[in-house]
Order: structure tokens, then sequence, then C-alpha cells
């Protein structure tokens, strides 16, 4: 079975692939970030899996380089009627979902399509575990097959409590882009992007490994690092509350389950998470 390090080289190498991502690693830019960064404590409290520095870079700037998403692009009355829309149409689905939901789960007809999309999920998770060299067992296979299949005949209440919770933070929540038609909108989303990782990532805006970074694919001639700390502050995220509830439910699980230690690295995440969720920029350094 291949290992996490043979996986991550594989992934940069792909990464690297890409003319534009290896034109980092061509002109020295990337082990140049690399060296400004290995000494920083990385603290990004969402991934228990902490990719390799270089691996992470790479990733932030292939983000960062991708066209803005559709939600970029809305003006903030937009979003708010978007999010509008999301909120009332998933609690009406629900509504009305729920004359069919019973103690054995949902009735007929909606039963056979629901299991044959538990099915359908399955096998799509074992062909891009395939493809990453890390075959899915025929048990595991079975397991990923029955909680999906359990979330939408048992839990699909949830799926829309979650869908409401994110369309309404989707509506309290900033663009990276003010004037997406900007001549210079392509530099500041990317500054912007970079700026709301390494804040994330090292608790830092690491603004001179944003400059060499930017300096690759823009003309920074008019920018310094004081510079961009008025086009891209200091970004402190708002946290996202987990309920008593929902801490007791995985403590009680991963118990059960006999895992001390991932539950307490799982504690330790959740905790950090309760205090670096999504939020705004700030101009506090």
């Amino acid at each position: 079975m291949e290992s996490d390090e043979q996986r991550y080289e594989r992934d940069l190498e792909m990464r690297l692939g890409d003319p534009q991502l290896a034109k980092l690693a061509a002109s020295g830019a990337l082990a140049a970030v690399v060296a400004m960064l290995q000494d920083k404590r990385r603290v990004k409290p969402f991934e228990i899996e902490r990719l390799p520095l270089d691996s992470w870079i790479i990733g932030a700037v292939a983000s960062s380089l991708a066209e803005p998403d559709i939600a970029e692009t809305m003006t903030n009355s937009e979003r708010r009627r978007i999010a509008k829309d999301i909120v009332d149409s998933a609690s009406k689905l629900s509504a009305s979902l729920g004359v069919f939901q019973h103690k054995g789960g949902m009735r007929w007809p909606f039963q056979p399509f629901l299991d044959r999309l538990a099915l359908e999920v399955q096998l799509s998770e074992e062909e891009n575990l395939s493809e990453a060299g890390v075959p899915m067992d025929e048990d595991t296979a079975h397991r990923c097959r029955f909680a999906v299949y359990h979330l939408l005949m048992h839990k699909l209440d949830m799926v829309f409590e979650a869908l409401i919770s994110g369309a309404e933070r989707f509506a309290e929540s900033d663009t990276l882009l003010k004037k997406p038609n900007d001549k210079n909108a392509d530099r500041l989303y990317f500054i912007r992007s970079l700026n709301r990782k390494f804040c994330v990532e090292f608790r830092s805006p690491c603004r001179a490994a944003v400059l060499a970074l930017t300096s690759e694919y823009f003309d920074v001639s008019d920018l310094d690092e004081a510079a961009l700390s008025k086009l891209a502050p200091f970004y402190k995220p708002e946290p996202i509350p987990m309920s008593q509830e929902e801490i007791d439910f995985m403590v009680q699980y991963y118990e059960q389950k006999g895992d001390p230690t991932y539950l307490d690295r799982l504690r330790a995440h959740r905790e950090a998470e309760s205090k670096w969720g999504m939020g705004r920029e700030s101009s506090v350094e």
C-alpha cells in the first residue's frame, strides 16, 4: 500500500505538471518560500492530517490562481437573497418530506432510489481511493454504503439543517472582491486568497511570502509589504460554535470505538475550530 509520503510526493509531482505551478519550482520561488516558512508554527485546525509545507504552498497557490467562483462576484444583497432562497426552500422541502418519514426511514417510493444512491456513492468512493493508491476492502465498502444509506433514510433533516446553517453563514460572509471587473481584480483576488490561507494556517499574514509568490504571476512593482497590509488586512476568522450535544455525541462515539488517540486529536481539532472558524478580514495585525 502506498505510504503517506509516497502519496504526497506523487500529488506534488502531478501538480507541478501544471506549467503555472511548475514555474514556482523552476524559478526557485517555491524553495525560497519554504525556507521563509519552515520554522513557523502551523496552527490550522481543520486538517487532522497535515500536508507537507511544499505541497500546502502549491495547493494554496493553485486555488488562488483559479477563477473566483460565482459567489465571489455577488453583491451583499445578492448573497442575502440567494441565502434566503436556500433557507426557505430547504425548510419547505424538509417539512414536505417529513410526511414520508417513519421509524424505519423514508417510505416508498423514495427508499429504492436512496438505496441506489448510497451504492453509487460507495462505488465512486472505491474508485477515488483506488486511483489514490488506497484500495477499499469489502468490509469498509459496505460500511461506506450503509453510512450513506443511514444518512439518507434516517437523517435527512440533519442535511437540511446543515444547508440552512451554511446559507445563513453565507449571507453574513464577505467576498474577496468588491469590484470583480477591475483591471487588477485577478491580482487582488490572488493576494487576498493567499492572505486568508496563510492567516488560517499560520495565524500570520506572512507578507514576505505572499509578496514573493505574487511576484511570480503578477507585476508587483507598485507593491511592498505595507501596501499588502492595506489590500489584504489580517484575516481573523469568527468562531463556528459547536453545540454541547454534538461534542458529547462525538466523544461517546469515539470512546465506544476504542480509539482514544484519535479522540484526543479530534478534541483538539474541535477546540481549535471553535476559536478559528470562518470569518471576516480584520485590520488588527
